[in-house]
């Protein structure tokens, strides 16, 4: 399919894990190589849309990454958990199969940005523009005031709303 991006073994670890119901604490990222504000600055700063910085299966929860421009970096099976991203630049980013609970992604430019499988649950979208995104996840009690939604496509997390309709939330 066009557009669509192949992911890792482990992103597709991560989807069956996510999708049979695992839950996730920090703890159980420690096979992730985790990375500080510096690191990721360091991989992105030589990087371009066309040559794009691989930042796949890292461990990034909890770094404040403000204002940081990824430049259509593949984040595919990232953690980005409780991570400061306000204002940052993840147009045309591949975000499939990451976390991003409890994240701060107020103003952030996700314009284009793919994110099949991924979850945003508690996220603070505030003023984000999502606008020509690809979204299918999980965004319970996520924050969507002000955010930009202009041709955004997106399709909820079966797994979350079957629970729900079986009672089991």
């Amino acid at each position: 399919m066009q557009g669509l991006r192949w992911v890792n073994a482990r992103a597709l670890g991560l989807a069956i894990a996510v999708a049979v119901g695992g839950a996730f604490g920090a703890e159980d990222w420690a096979g992730y190589e985790r990375l500080t504000r510096d690191q990721v600055a360091a991989r992105v700063a030589n990087s371009s849309k066309s040559a794009p910085a691989d930042l796949s299966g890292k461990n990034l929860s909890g770094a404040n990454l403000a204002q940081v421009d990824f430049k259509a970096a593949n984040l595919s099976a990232s953690v980005l958990n409780g991570a400061d991203l306000r204002r940052a630049n993840l147009a045309q980013c591949n975000l499939t199969v990451s976390f991003g609970e409890r994240a701060d992604f107020r103003e952030a430019n996700l314009r284009g940005a793919e994110m099949f499988s991924m979850q945003l649950a508690g996220a603070d979208l505030r003023g984000a523009d999502l606008s020509d995104a690809r979204f299918i996840g999980d965004m319970t009690k996520a924050r969507l005031q002000g955010a930009i939604l202009r041709n955004f496509r997106g399709a909820a997390d079966m797994k979350a709303f079957i629970a729900l309709a079986l009672g089991h939330v």
